[in-house]
Protein backbone atom coordinates (compact mmCIF):
# COMPACT_ATOMS: atom_id res chain seq x y z
CA UNK A 1 0.00 0.00 0.00
CA UNK A 2 0.78 3.70 -0.79
CA UNK A 3 2.73 6.28 2.08
CA UNK A 4 0.38 9.11 0.92
CA UNK A 5 -3.12 9.51 -0.43
CA UNK A 6 -4.28 12.54 -2.36
CA UNK A 7 -7.83 13.33 -2.17
CA UNK A 8 -9.25 15.95 -5.32
CA UNK A 9 -12.46 17.11 -4.71
CA UNK A 10 -15.18 19.26 -5.17
CA UNK A 11 -18.84 19.90 -5.00
CA UNK A 12 -20.08 16.94 -7.18
CA UNK A 13 -16.98 14.73 -7.93
CA UNK A 14 -14.01 13.80 -6.51
CA UNK A 15 -10.94 11.34 -6.89
CA UNK A 16 -8.87 9.61 -4.53
CA UNK A 17 -4.70 8.89 -5.72
CA UNK A 18 -2.10 7.37 -3.93
CA UNK A 19 1.96 8.14 -4.01
CA UNK A 20 4.66 6.30 -2.45
CA UNK A 21 6.58 9.48 -1.93
CA UNK A 22 6.11 12.95 -2.26
CA UNK A 23 7.49 13.16 -5.52
CA UNK A 24 6.66 9.82 -6.70
CA UNK A 25 4.14 8.75 -9.64
CA UNK A 26 0.30 9.66 -8.85
CA UNK A 27 -1.91 6.29 -9.54
CA UNK A 28 -5.87 6.73 -8.97
CA UNK A 29 -7.52 4.75 -6.34
CA UNK A 30 -11.23 5.46 -6.58
CA UNK A 31 -13.52 8.24 -8.62
CA UNK A 32 -16.38 9.64 -7.10
CA UNK A 33 -19.20 11.31 -8.23
CA UNK A 34 -22.51 12.98 -6.50
CA UNK A 35 -25.05 13.32 -8.62
CA UNK A 36 -27.37 15.18 -6.67
CA UNK A 37 -24.89 18.31 -6.33
CA UNK A 38 -25.44 18.48 -10.35
CA UNK A 39 -29.07 19.29 -9.66
CA UNK A 40 -30.43 23.00 -9.64
CA UNK A 41 -31.98 24.23 -6.39
CA UNK A 42 -35.26 24.03 -7.73
CA UNK A 43 -34.38 20.13 -8.71
CA UNK A 44 -33.56 19.39 -5.23
CA UNK A 45 -36.77 20.95 -3.51
CA UNK A 46 -39.88 19.14 -3.71
CA UNK A 47 -42.01 21.86 -4.28
CA UNK A 48 -41.03 24.90 -6.07
CA UNK A 49 -42.81 27.17 -3.89
CA UNK A 50 -41.21 28.36 -0.55
CA UNK A 51 -42.74 27.62 2.15
CA UNK A 52 -44.99 31.13 4.03
CA UNK A 53 -45.71 32.18 7.30
CA UNK A 54 -47.34 35.42 8.86
CA UNK A 55 -46.05 37.87 10.05
CA UNK A 56 -45.25 39.02 13.65
CA UNK A 57 -47.33 42.48 13.67
CA UNK A 58 -50.50 42.35 11.42
CA UNK A 59 -52.26 39.67 9.07
CA UNK A 60 -49.82 39.78 6.16
CA UNK A 61 -47.82 36.55 5.64
CA UNK A 62 -44.53 36.50 3.35
CA UNK A 63 -42.87 33.43 1.93
CA UNK A 64 -40.04 31.84 3.88
CA UNK A 65 -36.21 31.53 2.62
CA UNK A 66 -34.61 28.55 3.47
CA UNK A 67 -31.47 28.67 6.02
CA UNK A 68 -29.36 26.77 3.87
CA UNK A 69 -29.71 26.09 0.04
CA UNK A 70 -30.17 22.38 -1.16
CA UNK A 71 -27.07 22.46 -3.50
CA UNK A 72 -25.27 23.76 -0.38
CA UNK A 73 -26.71 20.70 1.89
CA UNK A 74 -25.61 18.14 -0.85
CA UNK A 75 -22.37 19.58 -0.69
CA UNK A 76 -22.02 18.78 3.00
CA UNK A 77 -23.31 15.36 2.19
CA UNK A 78 -20.96 14.81 -0.25
CA UNK A 79 -18.23 16.32 2.07
CA UNK A 80 -19.16 13.92 4.87
CA UNK A 81 -19.27 10.77 2.16
CA UNK A 82 -15.74 11.13 1.02
CA UNK A 83 -14.58 11.56 4.77
CA UNK A 84 -16.24 8.34 5.66
CA UNK A 85 -14.61 6.81 3.10
CA UNK A 86 -11.28 8.25 4.15
CA UNK A 87 -11.86 6.94 7.69
CA UNK A 88 -13.54 3.72 6.57
CA UNK A 89 -10.23 2.88 4.70
CA UNK A 90 -7.95 3.92 6.98
CA UNK A 91 -9.68 1.43 9.77
CA UNK A 92 -9.57 -1.35 7.55
CA UNK A 93 -6.12 -2.05 6.61
CA UNK A 94 -5.19 1.09 4.50
CA UNK A 95 -2.58 2.36 5.84
CA UNK A 96 -1.18 5.76 5.10
CA UNK A 97 0.76 7.96 6.55
CA UNK A 98 -0.20 11.19 5.20
CA UNK A 99 -3.06 12.75 3.49
CA UNK A 100 -3.38 15.62 1.04
CA UNK A 101 -6.55 17.19 0.36
CA UNK A 102 -6.58 19.56 -2.94
CA UNK A 103 -10.41 21.16 -3.52
CA UNK A 104 -11.84 24.94 -3.76
CA UNK A 105 -11.97 26.69 -0.45
CA UNK A 106 -15.71 26.57 0.30
CA UNK A 107 -15.41 22.47 0.23
CA UNK A 108 -11.93 22.33 1.67
CA UNK A 109 -13.96 23.96 4.91
CA UNK A 110 -16.68 21.27 4.32
CA UNK A 111 -14.06 18.73 4.53
CA UNK A 112 -12.17 19.83 7.28
CA UNK A 113 -15.23 20.08 9.52
CA UNK A 114 -16.41 16.63 8.68
CA UNK A 115 -13.07 15.10 9.72
CA UNK A 116 -12.64 12.85 12.54
CA UNK A 117 -9.58 13.97 14.77
CA UNK A 118 -7.70 10.60 14.26
CA UNK A 119 -7.78 11.67 10.20
CA UNK A 120 -7.05 15.54 10.23
CA UNK A 121 -3.24 14.40 11.95
CA UNK A 122 -3.05 12.57 8.52
CA UNK A 123 -3.42 15.86 6.37
CA UNK A 124 -0.02 16.95 5.73
CA UNK A 125 -0.79 19.83 3.38
CA UNK A 126 -3.80 21.46 1.88
CA UNK A 127 -4.30 22.87 -1.67
CA UNK A 128 -6.81 25.57 -2.29
CA UNK A 129 -7.73 24.67 -5.86
CA UNK A 130 -10.27 23.31 -7.99
CA UNK A 131 -8.06 19.91 -9.82
CA UNK A 132 -10.58 17.66 -10.08
CA UNK A 133 -10.85 17.70 -13.75
CA UNK A 134 -6.97 17.65 -14.19
CA UNK A 135 -4.89 15.01 -15.08
CA UNK A 136 -2.32 13.27 -12.81
CA UNK A 137 0.59 15.03 -13.92
CA UNK A 138 -1.30 18.56 -14.03
CA UNK A 139 -2.35 17.45 -10.30
CA UNK A 140 0.80 16.47 -9.39
CA UNK A 141 2.76 19.91 -10.10
CA UNK A 142 0.37 21.73 -7.66
CA UNK A 143 1.32 19.67 -4.89
CA UNK A 144 3.50 21.04 -2.63
CA UNK A 145 7.06 20.02 -2.73
CA UNK A 146 7.72 19.12 0.82
CA UNK A 147 4.53 17.34 2.71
Amino acid sequence: MANILILVAENSRAKLLEADFPRSELREVKDFTHGKSRLSNRQLTSDSRPGRCYDSNGKGRHAMAPDTEPKEIEAQVFARELVQYLDHERNNGHTFNKLVVMAPPKFLGLLRSSMPETLRKLVAAEVNKSMVRKSNKQIQEELPYSF
